[in-house]
């Protein structure tokens, strides 16, 4: 976990992570439990705001299996993009670190929503905020993985994001997202 810290500080990359298939896989389960907590919390905090008698209640199985969608797609893409620049050995840590850190936003995000849950503009703010750190961690981990920029990495986060959110929506017409406040895919 300190690890993941430290690369949410932009003060490590996915290369200092060991290769640990039981903390992988623990990383990916709290984090899909957490990533469907916040989607929900989102929806429900987007119900009060515009137009509340539209909105569909969505149970919380259903919410999980969209992120595992999300984070399968998700995978995927990542995969493709470090085949493509030819780094596909890298991809066990990079999709590691880019849950772990996920992870973080995430329970940073849920933390925020309880605290700001009763003013929508202090909860949009800490949204955005996050959402922009993480999207910036996330664009390092991957910049590291290709060996470029900083603001490449970033594009090529945001590039995964827009994909992965047309696949949520083509598949669910309704985007989801693996905690980017991920995953930076709108919820």
């Amino acid at each position: 976990m300190l690890s993941f810290w430290s690369m949410c500080l932009l003060r490590r990359g996915p290369q200092s992570l060991p290769v640990n298939h039981l903390f992988l896989g623990v990383t990916l389960l709290v984090n899909l439990l957490l990533s469907a907590a916040l989607n929900r919390n989102a929806r429900l905090l987007l119900a009060e705001i515009a137009q509340p008698e539209n909105y569909t209640q969505i149970n919380f199985l259903s919410e999980i299996g969209m992120v595992i969608v999300a984070a399968i797609v998700f995978a995927g893409l990542v995969y493709a993009v470090l085949k493509i620049f030819n780094y596909q050995a890298r991809t066990y840590q990079t999709l590691f670190a880019l849950f772990g850190t996920s992870l973080i936003f995430a329970g940073l995000m849920l933390v925020a929503t309880a605290i700001s849950s009763s003013s929508p503009l202090l909860w949009a703010l800490t949204f955005i905020s996050i959402g922009i750190w993480s999207l910036i961690v996330s664009g390092n981990i991957l910049a590291i993985a290709i060996e470029t920029t900083l603001f490449r990495g970033v594009l090529v986060f945001i590039a995964i994001g827009i994909v992965q959110g047309i696949v949520s929506f083509l598949l669910f017409e309704t985007p989801s997202s693996i905690a980017v406040p991920t995953d930076v895919s709108a919820t």
